[in-house]
C-alpha cells in the first residue's frame, strides 16, 4: 500500500473511530480502508495507541459480514462531509466508479461487509496504562467513627 494513500486510509479509520465511540456501528465496507486497519491490528501495542489517540478508547475489530444499506453514512457526512473517493477503493486502489455514482447520485452506499468497528455500549473500552492501586497499600483505621446522639431533653 502506498504511504501516501495509506495515510488517508488511517485518517478514514481515526473518522470511523469517533463515529464508533459515541455508539455509531460501522459497515466497513471499503475493501482498502479495511486493509489499512488491518495492518494496523498486526501490532496490538501501536493499535491500541493508535484507537486511543483517534477517540479516547480501544474499538474492537469485529468479525461478521452483511450486505446492505451502509447506515453510518448520514452520520459520517454530518460531521466530516461526503464520503471521499478511498472509501469505494478495492484492496488495490481502483475505484468502484459505480458504487460511487450511485452515492453521488442518492447518497446512499449499497455494498457488503465482512467485518465492523463495534459500537461503544457493546465493547469499546478505555485503556488504563497503570491503574491505581494504591489503596491496597494502606491499612485500615481501627478507629470507631463517633455518632452524635440526640440529646434527650424533655420538652
Amino acid at each position: 500500500m502506498p504511504h501516501g494513500i495509506q495515510l488517508n486510509a488511517k485518517a478514514e479509520l481515526q473518522k470511523v473511530f469517533k463515529l464508533a465511540a459515541r455508539g455509531i456501528h460501522i459497515e466497513m465496507f471499503s475493501e482498502f480502508i479495511d486493509a489499512a486497519w488491518h495492518e494496523l491490528l498486526e501490532n496490538q501495542k501501536e493499535y491500541e495507541k493508535f484507537s486511543i489517540s483517534s477517540c479516547g478508547f480501544i474499538v474492537p475489530h469485529t468479525e461478521g459480514s452483511g450486505k446492505g444499506t451502509v447506515n453510518f453514512v448520514e452520520a459520517y457526512e454530518r460531521e466530516f462531509g461526503p464520503l471521499p473517493d478511498l472509501w469505494f477503493a478495492s484492496i488495490s486502489g481502483d475505484i468502484n466508479v459505480g458504487a460511487l455514482s450511485h452515492y453521488r447520485d442518492t447518497g446512499e452506499v449499497v455494498a457488503s461487509w465482512t467485518c465492523s468497528a463495534t459500537h461503544n455500549c457493546i465493547a469499546i473500552f478505555p485503556r488504563v496504562e497503570e491503574p491505581d492501586e494504591s489503596y491496597l497499600d494502606k491499612k485500615p483505621s481501627k478507629k470507631v467513627p463517633t455518632v452524635d446522639k440526640p440529646s434527650k431533653e424533655k420538652k
